[in-house]
């Protein structure tokens, strides 16, 4: 080992490579420290059994037993932590049970945070322990979030810290732990989903029975009485009914229209922007100009208004 190395640092995961990328094993590569990777289940109940090697101890570098730094650098941490408390406060009370703490830490180098453990059972161990048949959810380690305080992440928590905040994300997949993340956030703000539609994640993330292609307004009043609940009515949004079936509905009614006679043109904006009206009140239909200018008479854009909530309320 490296003179000055005063411990036997080690990391667990199921891949050396997983170890080799944890936040966390930066500051002891960076220092040129040797460290063990253990990929097996048991391997740090052992080393909890042996506890040290040769008067050096074995460490985990997922835990608060790590300390590398130097008397300035502890103090001027401990001023960063204190100057955010609030911040840190907030993030407590959003994250709940799923973490015993937030705050700075001088480990990372490139990476924004980490998750770190206080006391004797790491993340670990809490994992192969509650494996166990009969032991399932009975240990918990104490998680701590761990932020880089010089890192661009961090500099937005600081700049956004008590605002006001909207949050939109056009991955399908994100928008049912998005609405459910930001329920009980006074700050946050749910615009819209990426494909806009009272179906479009509300069921699953509010613990509703709704089915689309049903009643659209009877939709948005069971919408409305979770958000009520959660005094988050104006905090959310989305159109009244699904755009994609929007635009399918209106074709088809203008394709029957226009088959009976009562159409005389294939195309007939006026017709279709009363159409969608109709569907849902509100609606703006224009035709599309690319961006060089040109307009197409045959290639419409459709927006439907947005939804306030607090009009479905009871």
């Amino acid at each position: 080992m490296k003179e000055g190395q005063e411990a036997i640092y080690y990391g667990c995961g199921r891949t050396v490579e997983a170890i080799d990328a944890l936040p966390q094993a930066d500051q002891i590569k960076e220092a040129g420290y040797e460290m063990l990777y253990m990929t097996g289940q048991v391997d740090e109940f052992s080393i909890k059994t042996l506890r040290e090697y040769d008067g050096k101890k074995f460490l985990n570098i997922r835990t608060d037993e790590i300390d590398l730094s130097t008397e300035e650098q502890k103090k001027a941490l401990a001023e960063e932590n204190e100057a955010a408390a609030d911040l840190f406060a907030a993030m407590k009370e959003a994250l709940g049970e799923k973490v015993h703490a937030v705050r700075f830490t001088d480990k990372l180098k490139s990476h924004p945070v980490c998750l770190s453990t206080e006391g004797g059972l790491s993340m670990e161990m809490e994992q192969t322990l509650n494996a166990m048949p009969g032991r399932e959810n009975r240990f918990k380690a104490d998680v701590v979030l761990e932020l880089n305080p010089d890192h661009p992440v961090t500099a937005k928590l600081k700049e956004y810290e008590g605002k006001k905040v909207a949050f939109f994300t056009t991955n399908c997949g994100m928008q049912e732990p998005l609405q459910a993340a930001i329920l009980d956030q006074p700050n946050a703000y749910y615009p819209q989903p990426c494909c806009p539609s009272p179906y479009h994640a509300f069921p699953a993330s509010l613990g509703l029975e709704i089915q689309a292609g049903g009643d659209d307004t009877e939709a948005l009043k069971a919408i409305a009485a979770v958000l009520k609940e959660h005094n988050a009515l104006g905090r959310y949004s989305t159109w009244p009914s699904p755009v994609n079936m929007s635009i399918i509905d209106v074709s088809v009614e203008y394709a029957k229209k226009w088959i009976a006679g009562e159409i005389t043109s294939k195309n007939d904006g006026a017709a279709i922007a009363a159409m969608f009206e109709e569907k849902a009140p509100g609606a703006i239909v224009s035709n599309y100009t690319n961006a060089d200018g040109q307009t197409f008479d045959n290639y419409y854009t459709v927006l439907l208004g947005a939804v306030d909530f607090n009009d479905y309320a009871e």
